[in-house]
């Protein structure tokens, strides 16, 4: 063969040669693109098996072209699977479809992606899902549907607590509140009661726009209050404080708050939780109630004190023994409405004169009681000094009397009746009650003093309203002398005793004994009164020419 038969044959095989490597290198890279694309199909039927959604492509028309998730057919009609091109009228409700023809047509028209949330009966049972329409194509699009029922359930049961929260909160009766813990404690959070405690709406303090929390509170309570909550802070612990705020309109209140910090994981404090309570009426009572145990306490005290005056009182009073005076028959009866009384009466037996004195402090109580002594002392002086003068004898009383008056800063005075007896006669001067002198008979003569004095301790100097009256006394002939509680005693009704009853009383009793008499005219007089209190000192006393 010619060397150019052999160049072609040569070349000829090294073409077969490369054609031969040509079609093996190509059949392997098929098989390398066959797999890669099975892998990839595979993966992505793992993701669309993987994905929560159900795909549907759709015409703009509504009609089916294709379904990936097939776990969720059972949404859909069965025939689905099987049917060539069926519409979204022949799978779902009648509402349901006409609002995703509406959302399709939508987002055809608008050329952006519709949202929005439907819901379907299963089997009898709703479930929540949110359909998303996105254009894929000229007049069709691709429905993503993703079941939001636990979603939707626990939004409800969120809101459910929110509103057992919120129910909670309007119940309790306090603010409750959350703030920042910073500079300037911002509020969070501060519930309507609020506007109960402080007089200002809860709007007010959230994130401080008008007023802070600190504005409201008593500025001699803030450092207390501020220093118990950094305490508290510091030890992790709850507080609870007590402290004054300023109402809205300007009367103080006082509140209870408890709170307890809340802390990131490192410990570092984030907000204060805290409720305030409006403890205003319980400080009252509180105050109300110390206030009751010191009164207590000081009544127990002045009780004490004034059992003692009274007993004072009863002790200087005429003993029996004073009152058996030869030729005479006395009984004399004195009972205070209070622990002390005003009332006051003595009889004194000197060289042969029997002198009998009776008086009435206004009011009663420890000052008319003090006074009604200072009066019976003052008797007794002077009838010990042998002053049988009655201008003088009731002049200096009465200025001993005025200057004690002065000096104890009170308004107090008191009548005073003087009598002395001797022989049959009596002498009579001051200003009392009407003095009663009755005959042997029971006939009862009522003799006024308006006209013989004054009030004892009124004025520095009363001389020239003293004057005298002389009365004679025959045997079985007497005198009685009371103070107003008798004939001013009231019964249940408001009716007073009376002088009338009272000389009734002793006209048709004066047959008796001078201590009978007194007992008749006592036990009368309490059975007006009845149930009803006693407002006024009670005294009386009797006396009999024998």
């Amino acid at each position: 063969m010619s060397s150019l038969t052999l160049w072609l044959l040569g070349a000829i095989a090294g073409l077969i040669a490369l054609l031969a490597m040509a079609l093996y290198l190509g059949d392997r890279e098929r098989r390398r693109l066959q797999d890669t694309l099975r892998q990839s199909e595979a993966t992505s039927k793992a993701l669309m098996s993987a994905m929560p959604d159900l795909l549907i492509r759709m015409k703009g028309d509504g009609t089916y072209l294709g379904i990936v998730s097939s776990d969720r057919l059972s949404v859909l009609n069965p025939e689905l699977s099987s049917a060539g091109d069926v519409s979204i009228y022949d799978i779902l409700q009648p509402d349901i479809a006409e609002q995703r023809m509406y959302h399709i047509r939508k987002a055809l028209q608008m050329g952006e992606m519709q949202i929005y949330e439907q819901q379907i009966d299963i089997d009898g049972q709703i479930q929540h899902e949110e359909v998303r329409i996105v254009i894929t194509g000229d007049n069709e699009v691709l429905n993503i549907i993703r079941d939001i029922t636990d979603r939707k359930q626990a939004e409800e049961a969120l809101r459910h607590n929110e509103e057992r929260l919120r129910s909670l909160i309007s119940n309790i009766p306090g603010a409750i509140y959350r703030c920042k813990i910073n500079a300037v404690w911002l509020v969070d959070f501060i519930s309507n009661s609020i506007l109960d405690i402080a007089g200002y709406p809860a709007e007010d303090f959230i994130e401080n726009r008008v007023r802070t929390l600190e504005s409201i509170i008593d500025p001699d309570d803030r450092e207390i209050l501020m220093q118990t909550i950094h305490e508290a802070l510091a030890k992790q612990q709850p507080y609870q404080v007590e402290y004054r705020i300023s109402h809205q309109n300007g009367s103080t209140r006082w509140v209870q708050e408890r709170g307890k910090g809340i802390f990131d994981t490192n410990g570092k404090p984030l907000y204060l939780d805290g409720a305030m309570f409006d403890i205003t009426e319980q400080k009252q009572a509180e105050a109300i109630a110390a206030m009751n145990e010191q009164l207590k306490t000081e009544n127990l005290r002045m009780g004490a004190e004034l059992n003692i005056a009274r007993q004072i009182q009863q002790m200087i009073l005429p003993k029996p023994e004073e009152l058996a005076i030869e030729g005479l028959d006395i009984a004399g009866y004195m009972e205070p409405a209070d622990e002390v009384g005003g009332d006051y009466y003595d009889v004194l037996n000197t060289d042969g004169v029997v002198t009998i004195s009776i008086g009435d402090v206004t009011g009663h109580g420890l000052e008319s009681g003090l006074l009604m002594l200072m009066a019976q002392t003052a008797v007794r002086t002077l009838k010990e000094v042998r002053e049988e003068d009655p201008v003088r004898f009731l002049s200096t009383l009465n200025r001993a009397i005025y200057k004690n008056v002065q000096r104890m800063d009170c308004n107090k005075n008191l009548s005073l009746l003087v009598l002395n007896y001797i022989d049959g006669k009596i002498s009579i001067s001051g200003q009392h009650e009407e003095m009663l002198v009755v005959r042997k008979n029971g006939a009862v003569e009522r003799v006024d003093t308006i006209d013989l004095g004054f009030p004892i301790g009124l004025d520095d100097d009363i001389a020239n309203f003293i004057n005298l009256a002389i009365i004679e006394l025959n045997f079985g002939d007497g005198v009685v002398l009371y103070t107003d509680g008798i004939p001013e005693a009231i019964d249940i009704q408001k009716k007073q005793y009376g002088i009338e009853r009272l000389c009734r009383q002793v006209s048709e009793n004066w047959h008796r004994s001078a201590d009978e008499i007194k007992q008749a005219v006592i036990d009368d007089v309490s059975c007006h009164i009845g149930s009803q209190k006693v407002f006024d000192d009670i005294t009386l006393l009797i006396l009999k020419r024998l």
